[in-house]
């Protein structure tokens, strides 16, 4: 322990001298206060420099990174290690080491998107996804953008599975981006991956027969199965559209 001493003498004319001390202890104690990166990379992190028995005002505000000299707390660091001195009022000095951590970098890969041949979804996303913190929100952006039932993003468990596209979502044929942010807001991408599902477009005609060879015969065509834009109709001998009405008899195909 360093100890100041202050000596003061105190003539009184007439009277007895007294003389006294008054002590400066030391070693004081600092702490930091340290708040960790976001984002892999993003030098978010921060960090606060307190003591509950140095004596302001302080002398010296020493970091092991120069750009922060003089500064008890400081915001938008990367991360690292680090060291700070202070030294007080009464000279006594104070050293705090710690670090400023990081989330393991969110990458995705090994991205696929196709359709799925069965009844219960539209397709599929599969990647593999690594690193960021807690679960994954997924966005699957292109032509047609997706959600879930609720009209939320896709919102998986675990990371590294497959996630199925509900069969009430129906997807342009198109390149798309697989975007996964986690629960601190990071963004990773993957992609442009190729969506060209298998066309599942049926259809079918009812035939109303025109009386007596006259014209007057109708035809309703009705498509059906997963379709995403809308339906086109192209005609033999010039008839439009999806019910075409007063049409003569003959042979026609659509």
């Amino acid at each position: 322990m360093n100890t100041h001493t202050l000596c003061v003498w105190l003539f009184v004319f007439g009277l007895s001298v007294f003389t006294f001390r008054v002590h400066a202890q030391c070693p004081i104690t600092i702490e930091a206060t340290v708040s960790d990166l976001t984002c892999h990379g993003d030098n978010s992190g921060a960090a606060v420099i307190s003591s509950s028995n140095w004596t302001l005002p302080l002398s010296v505000i020493d970091w092991s990174d120069d750009a922060y000299d003089g500064q008890l707390a400081v915001a938008g660091i990367p991360a690292g290690a680090y060291t700070v001195t202070v030294t007080d009022a009464n000279n006594c000095t104070a050293a705090v080491n710690f670090v400023v951590d990081q989330p393991q970098p969110l990458i995705l890969q090994d991205c696929v998107a196709d359709f799925n041949d069965n009844s219960s979804s539209f397709g599929f996303i599969q990647f593999l996804g690594t690193g960021g913190t807690g679960n994954y929100d997924i966005y699957f952006e292109g032509p047609t953008p997706i959600t879930d039932l609720d009209g939320s993003p896709i919102a998986p468990n675990e990371p590294n599975t497959t996630y199925f596209i509900p069969e009430t979502n129906c997807i342009l044929v198109g390149d798309y981006t697989i975007r996964v942010v986690d629960e601190n807001g990071c963004e990773a991408f993957c992609g442009p991956v190729s969506f060209d599902p298998e066309c599942r477009l049926t259809a079918s005609a009812v035939v109303t027969q025109p009386a007596c060879q006259m014209p007057g015969g109708n035809i309703a065509i009705t498509a059906a199965g997963d379709y995403c834009e809308s339906v086109t109709y192209s005609w033999s001998g010039g008839l439009t559209g999806s019910s075409p009405t007063n049409i003569p008899d003959g042979v026609y195909s659509v």
